[in-house]
Formats: C-alpha cells, structure tokens, sequence
C-alpha cells in the first residue's frame, strides 16, 4: 500500500487529525521577516494605495505634459482610485 504511507516511512492513518493552526504558525515563522502572523491586511494595502496613487499621478503628468490626453486622463481616473481606496483604509485603520 504505497499511497498509504508517508515520504519518512510512518503510515499517515495513525497520525491522527491535522492541527492547521500548527502548520499556519510553521508557516509564518518560514516566511515572515518578523516570524510573526500580521495583525491586519490595512497596512499593506495602504502601501499599496500610496504607490498607485503616487505612480498614477506622476505618470498623468508626464502624459500631459507629452500632449498625451487620453493616456494622462486614464492615470489621472487611476490615481484619484487610488486615493479613494487610501481614504478607506485610513478610515478603518482608525475605526480599529
């Protein structure tokens, strides 16, 4: 019964129930710079919407200034998004 066991030799049947809370917890120790689970998403999606907002905007700008309308309209949607979405977090960062 080869699919029965495991790599190391033990039969998986007698390991009893999975602790998922134990592989999440090996898992943010692997991975994380912090070894520690993050509080809350907020954060990095504020970042994020400062990095859009940023990129977006530089970037209507130099279109505009390239006589490219459309393409600086486009960036200029995309930042004031961006914007939206970091008045949000901000909101909820401080309603937490």
């Amino acid at each position: 019964m080869g699919g029965l066991v495991n790599v190391d030799g033990r039969d998986h049947r007698k390991e009893g129930p999975i602790d998922r809370k134990r592989i999440g917890d090996r898992f943010w120790e692997t991975f994380s710079p912090t070894s520690e689970r993050p509080r809350s998403a907020l954060g990095l999606r504020m970042v994020l919407a400062i990095f859009g907002l940023v990129v977006c905007g530089a970037l209507a700008v130099v279109a505009f200034l390239l006589g490219l309308v459309v393409l600086g309209v486009i960036m200029a949607i995309l930042a004031l998004i961006a914007l939206v979405d970091l008045v949000v977090v901000v909101r909820r960062r401080r309603a937490a």
